[in-house]
């Protein structure tokens, strides 16, 4: 029998309520992390405790007769990033929080996202979504969003399957992780997918690699604390 946790169990509840939400427009605004370059620079940062989400601020004033939702970036919620907005802050400005549920749930009951420059964007718009961005990232200006910011470079309108053409085929170098050698992403996609596999189907295996990412986790965490972050 499946076991679910109380959190998923509410988390998914929410999500059919919020699903039901169908006379409004439903809002996805994807956490941030506060380190990044593209938060530390902006303005907005300077100005209040939920500063640190623009898209937040914008929503909130575009979208005043839709249905806000707020999801924590997931590095913060672990602890390993920082980025945390307190729920009473958040709930000004949102009407609901999810933290359980995966971005692909989420993204599924959205008509719109907005972003910074957060690569939830780049999912949204392959998803067939309505993306606002208030930074610059590389799927923006490009005439598929709608854009706070522009670009003296972007001159050119691009369709969707040419950004991903770009994003996923010809901008990135990839590297057999067999023989270490360049390789074409559907190599690398084969290698993925068996590591899936293996992950899945061998219980040993499974436990190794849990057992090493969470030794990881607890050294990064040790760094964090020994250097005072």
């Amino acid at each position: 029998m499946l076991r679910m946790s109380g959190n998923i169990i509410l988390t998914l509840v929410l999500l059919s309520a919020v699903y039901t939400v169908k006379k409004q427009r439903r809002t996805f605004i994807a956490g941030l992390i506060l380190c990044i370059p593209s938060v530390v620079t902006s303005w907005m940062y300077l100005i209040s405790p939920m500063a640190i989400h623009p898209a937040v601020h914008s929503a909130a004033t575009m979208v005043f007769d839709g249905y806000i939702i707020y999801k924590p970036h997931p590095d913060v919620l672990a602890g390993n990033r920082k980025g945390h907005i307190e729920e009473s802050i958040a709930l000004k400005y949102c009407n609901t929080i999810i933290k359980e549920a995966s971005l692909d749930s989420v993204l599924e009951l959205s008509d719109e996202v907005h972003t910074m420059t957060s690569l939830v964007g780049f999912e949204a718009l392959i998803r067939g979504k309505k993306v606002y961005t208030y930074g610059l990232p590389f799927y923006a200006a490009w005439g598929l969003t709608v854009d706070e910011k522009t670009c003296a470079r972007r001159t050119v309108s691009r369709t969707l399957d040419e950004l991903i053409a770009a994003a996923f085929i010809l901008y990135p170098r990839y590297i057999d992780p067999v023989t270490n050698e360049l390789c074409e992403v559907e190599v690398l996609l084969r290698e993925i997918d068996k590591e899936k596999n293996r992950y899945n189907s061998d219980k040993f295996y499974k436990l190794r690699i849990d057992g090493r990412n969470m030794i990881l986790r607890k050294i990064q965490l040790l760094i964090k604390v020994i250097l005072g972050e």
